[in-house]
């Protein structure tokens, strides 16, 4: 199953913030995001076809380059997704790396939305942190196993960070443990 099918399953909660890499970037099924009342923040590929509607000025010692209403040109994504997006272009003063985001949430500063996009790399460095102390011979035991050695490898992480005696994923920080099963579901 690719990234991107997940999102079928997914039952969105109106007001929610879905924050996922470019592997979700299908138009069709973040318009239903959209349609729901959720909110979504995503990479968007390099070959993206868009035009700027509105520019908001921006601070650039912060890091952000723009903050920008767009309107998608190519015909399918129109039809797929007709309402105006998002597009902020940070520069990472870390990795001097340029990144752009799109998204439907319009009232929060664009500060914050690359901060919620930081904050999901933190589950994926992770689960980088989970596979390289676990031996997955091959996917299918991963796929099978995956979730519970995650939760595993959760409360051991929960234990380490905070020092307390965490006996079962439920007694983690709840925002990490949502993470982490959106991830593995």
């Amino acid at each position: 199953m690719r990234d991107v099918n997940i999102l079928d399953l997914l039952i969105p909660e109106a007001g929610a913030i879905y924050v996922m890499d470019r592997g979700y970037l299908d138009f069709e099924r973040l318009y239903v995001l959209h349609q729901s009342g959720a909110f979504f923040v995503t990479r968007a590929k390099s070959n993206l076809g868009a035009h700027r509607i509105y520019s908001t000025p921006t601070d650039r010692t912060t890091g952000i380059i723009c903050d920008q209403t767009i309107a998608l040109n190519g015909y399918y994504s129109r039809q797929h997704y007709p309402d105006h997006l998002g597009r902020i272009r940070f520069k990472d003063a870390e990795g001097a790396k340029t990144l752009n985001f799109l998204g439907n949430q319009f009232a929060l500063p664009a500060t914050t939305i690359c901060a919620l996009y930081k904050a999901r790399w933190q589950v994926e460095l992770f689960f980088k942190w989970v596979k390289s102390r676990h031996w997955w011979p091959n996917p299918k035991v991963q796929r099978v196993n995956g979730p519970v050695i995650c939760r595993i490898a959760l409360i051991r992480h929960c234990r380490q960070r905070t020092r307390m005696d965490y006996q079962s994923p439920s007694d983690c920080p709840r925002t990490t443990w949502s993470s982490i099963v959106l991830r593995t579901g």
